[in-house]
């Protein structure tokens, strides 16, 4: 492998970890419930998951395999962070007089 292509994947190995370490932090910010509510994997197996991946994407640094474990933390940074957003503290979460009662996800308005 030439001095470029190592450039090259090294730094797509070190952006996949950066996501994976990302997703990881945001999915421990997120409340428990919130998780439930939306019908998701439990928080617990979502972190599980992503530590994993971030384990697995480190030892096998640098190469293709830290690149395909990314998957996990795309997955859940395409899929199930946008899910979380209306419970998150910093937007009023379900105190902050959107949305219901408990079990019921706050209003993001429109329609």
């Amino acid at each position: 492998m030439g001095p470029v292509q190592y450039w090259i994947l090294l730094t797509l190995t070190l952006a996949s970890y950066a996501l994976q370490l990302y997703a990881f932090v945001d999915a421990l910010r997120r409340p428990a419930h919130a998780f439930r509510s939306e019908r998701k994997l439990s928080k617990p197996i979502w972190l599980a998951i992503l530590l994993a991946a971030a384990g697995v994407g480190i030892v096998g640094f640098p190469g293709f395999l830290s690149l395909i474990v990314a998957v996990a933390a795309i997955v859940y940074l395409a899929d199930v962070r946008p899910r979380l957003e209306p419970y998150s503290a910093r937007r009023g979460g379900r105190g902050g007089g959107q949305g219901g009662g408990p079990g019921r996800r706050p209003s993001s308005g429109g329609w």
